[in-house]
């Protein structure tokens, strides 16, 4: 047993020093790729030394080492690509173009939007002066194809008179919109949102294609005029209207190509239905006719009515392999939060999660037309988390994951800009816009009865979130920068501050890596946010060669028996005796070959339960928001029997040494709602560390997320309450004096990064025979089942 113990630490060490060996020729240091000659000097002539006053000035520099001062010398060789900077920004907002925005009263274009986002001061349609905090690195206006631009119609053109039984509705329309306030105009909004998105809209009110095209020319005009690389990126897009009675399938797409491409093919509308693979086909056709490229993204899934994740297509039929490609193909993104609410999790999914009710309020009842109710099982197919877990059973299933997704913020302002901070929130649309009683203003009411209180259920304006935006990892604030990363899902959302947040997972990060800059550890060790896990690297003790080799003499030997029996046959009785010791040998060997193959498994496995999958989190704050409570990574898996499972685990808090990940208490509240004030006396500037996987089961998939949260501050709600004073809520108070005594007025303000996958390398059978827990394997437990599996197979039972 020693004697095998020291054959294999030999065999690990000679190995190790054989790797070093290589690491040296193969991978360089940065200095060694830096290296200059040892003497520099300067070109004879004009530069030769000077004599000043009679004193010969210093000879040329000569350089001692060939090591550089500068850390960053050398970096474009040793790390091409390297995105050091993340970029802030919105994929999803809307002006006057978009057919709801503009029948609210929206009169804003692109060009106002492209202004604000870049740092210039804008004035709403409800007469607020707006300006951000800092301006945005890029922006896209997503403005709804379906009827894209036809609202100006509306209040430049007369009522068309060609409608028909339809007739007087449209000419109501178009006088309520020209003569009405803002709560009747957004009325009008409400209906007229509602016919299209039940395919009744009268047909006079639909558009041509010539009005169509000139509208669509008209944006990626706009976009071209504000487009300045490397400065302020004005990325060319559209949302993909998808509405299946009132179920939100909304999709943004996204191009990477400058306007001479994006005129070539227009944008896809529903006309022909709300069937993703429409889309999906129309995206295909464009990359194939202009060899440029798009990406969609999907609208905020919590009033899809648990259809924007579900398990059938749009015909109703499972999921195939070909979908699930297509899929994680053109829709390698994720709306996770915006102002129409949050759809990370839910707290009837995510049970044991303190934090999953984040935003979700009057988002969880009904689709986005309030048309049907929300039933428990469709929570399942709306939310993030929930998608992710099926992910991976899809993934066990058809070969292909069809939610395998990064997840980003923006924000669906229906108002032109996208000003979302907290205490500077303009609102969706123009009558929500501040003002002492938008947080009770009816947003939207049920069409049906409740069954809990025999009432309509109703969404107020103070269910709006102030959300969110997209970070985006990318080497250069470019169209095409910008775009690849967020192909390779290296993007995270935030609810509104702009925390800096790395995720890298590998196997082999240690508390040593956690230094100033994660990403120049993270990408050298491991893989980004947005990634798959590398496999893992198998153990070789060069131990299977030997028992292959022992396998293979017996394997001739017990041929060489069987053609001495055959010749023996033909002579003597004793032909069959001998066959059948033949046939015994011959067993003896194919057990030998799969004992070679269980110890294969065997040896992986317990390397890779002993040697967990690493992961390297880092965060800092904004520098105008508060400070950091605490991250989180949050972990999915697939078991083998085929069920999906959750947990979140405590990687890094704030303030309290004495609390442990499994018992860690609330951070605090300085917020005082009076004032709508706070303050940074509690919380972290930054927080890091290297999460080991406490619970890794090597053989199975898994996905892995950060969430990172701040200390409570105001919401926009306090804001208001603050500004307004007295009058805040005053007519719904004097109604009911409790009216607005449950709205929230703090939050705990966040960031979801996109996940990281683990896949095993291989498909691996739990060893049988080892009594020890598996969740008690230690390195020396390790070693000693090793140990044990390979003196079996030199035993005599085996080998004789």
């Amino acid at each position: 047993m020693n004697r095998t113990f020291l054959q294999i630490r030999k065999l690990l060490m000679t190995g190790l020093c054989i790797c070093l060996l290589i690491g040296n020729i193969l991978f360089p240091s940065n200095s060694a790729l830096a290296a200059i000659p040892e003497e520099v000097g300067l070109p004879a002539g004009e530069y030769d030394t000077p004599v000043l006053n009679g004193l010969i000035q210093p000879p040329a520099f000569k350089k001692t080492t060939s090591k550089n001062y500068s850390p960053y010398a050398g970096q474009a060789q040793a790390a091409p690509g390297f995105p050091q900077q993340v970029f802030w920004g919105d994929t999803h907002l809307h002006t006057v173009y978009s057919f709801d925005a503009g029948a609210a009263g929206t009169t804003l274009t692109p060009e106002d939007s492209y202004r604000f986002a870049r740092g210039e001061q804008v004035e709403t349609d409800g007469g607020e002066l707006a300006q951000l905090s800092r301006p945005l690195d890029f922006l896209v206006v997503s403005d709804h194809t379906d009827q894209l631009g036809s609202f100006q119609q509306l209040t430049t053109q007369d009522p068309p008179d060609n409608c028909g039984e339809d007739q007087a509705q449209v000419d109501e329309w178009y006088y309520r919109i020209e003569n009405g306030n803002d709560e009747e105009r957004a009325q009008v909004k409400n209906e007229i949102t509602y016919v299209f998105g039940q395919g009744e809209a009268p047909e006079c009110m639909l558009q041509t294609q010539e009005q169509f095209r000139t509208a669509w020319e008209e944006e990626v005009d706009f976009a071209e005029a504000f487009n300045d690389p490397y400065k302020f990126t004005a990325l060319i897009g559209y949302e993909w209207t998808a509405l299946d009675a009132g179920d939100n399938l909304h999709r943004n797409v996204i191009y990477r190509d400058n306007g001479d491409k994006a005129k070539q093919l227009l944008p896809k509308t529903t006309e022909d239905g709300p069937d993703p693979e429409l889309l999906w086909k129309w995206m295909a056709t464009y990359k194939d006719k202009t060899c440029g490229d798009v990406l969609a993204i999907p609208h905020n899934g919590n009033m899809s009515n648990g259809q924007m994740f579900a398990n059938v297509d749009a015909r109703g039929l499972p999921l195939s392999h070909s979908y699930a490609e297509q899929r994680q193909r053109w829709e390698p993104l994720y709306e996770v939060t915006q102002t129409k609410g949050t759809s990370e999790t839910h707290p009837k999914l995510s049970p044991d999660d303190e934090f999953a009710s984040f935003e979700t309020a009057g988002w969880d009842a009904a689709n986005l037309h309030m048309s049907d109710p929300k039933t428990d099982d469709m929570y399942e197919y709306e939310y993030a988390r929930a998608a992710l877990k099926n992910g991976l059973k899809f993934e066990d299933k058809l070969g292909a994951n069809p939610f395998k997704f990064g997840l980003i913020g923006s924000t669906d302002y229906h108002a032109a800009i996208s000003a979302v901070e907290e205490n500077s929130n303009m609102g969706e649309l123009p009558y929500n816009t501040p003002s002492p009683n938008r947080v009770t203003n009816i947003k939207k009411e049920s069409s049906f009865v409740d069954d809990d209180t025999g009432e309509t259920l109703k969404r107020f304006g103070w269910q709006l979130g102030a959300a969110g935006y997209v970070g985006v990892w990318a080497e250069a604030n470019t169209r095409e920068s910008l775009f690849d990363a967020m192909a390779r899902r290296e993007v995270y959302a935030t609810s509104g501050p702009r925390m800096i947040v790395r995720l890298f997972g590998g196997w082999d990060f240690t508390d040593a890596d956690l230094d100033r800059n994660p990403g120049d550890v993270g990408y050298a060790k491991g893989v980004p946010m947005g990634s798959d896990l590398p496999s893992p690297q198998e153990l070789d003790l060069n131990l299977l060669e030997k028992i292959t080799q022992k396998t293979n003499k017996i394997a001739q030997k017990t041929e060489k028996i069987a053609q001495k029996a055959e010749k023996i046959a033909q002579k003597t009785d004793k032909a069959e005796k001998i066959a059948q010791k033949a046939e015994k040998i011959a067993q003896k060997a194919e057990k030998i070959a799969q004992k070679t193959d269980t110890l294969a498994d065997t040896l992986n496995y317990y390397y890779q339960k002993v040697n967990p999958p690493t992961f390297l989190v880092a965060a800092l704050k904004d520098p105008l928001r508060g400070n950091l409570d605490r991250i989180q990574i949050i972990k999915g898996w697939l078991d083998a029997e085929g069920d999906t499972h959750e947990k979140v685990y405590n990687v890094a808090w704030s303030d309290r040494p004495d609390d442990t990940p499994d018992s860690l208490s609330p951070v605090g509240n300085t917020v005082n709602t009076d004032t709508a004030t706070w303050e940074n006396t509690i919380g972290a500037v930054e927080l890091a560390t290297v999460w080991h996987d406490p619970d890794f089961e090597p053989t199975q998939p898994a996905f892995y997320y950060a969430r990172v949260l701040e200390i409570p501050t105001p919401r926009w709600t306090d804001y208001d309450k603050a500004f307004f004073g007295d009058e805040w809520c005053a007519e719904a108070k004097a109604e009911d004096p409790t009216a607005c005594d449950d709205i929230p007025l703090t939050l705990q303000e966040r960031v979801y990064t996109s996940p990281i996958w683990y896949s095993p390398a291989k498909t691996l059978e739990f060893p049988s025979g080892p009594s020890k827990p598996v969740e008690n394997v230690t390195q020396e437990y390790f070693w000693d089942t090793i140990i044990q599996e390979v003196d079996q197979h030199y035993s005599t039972k085996y080998m004789n």
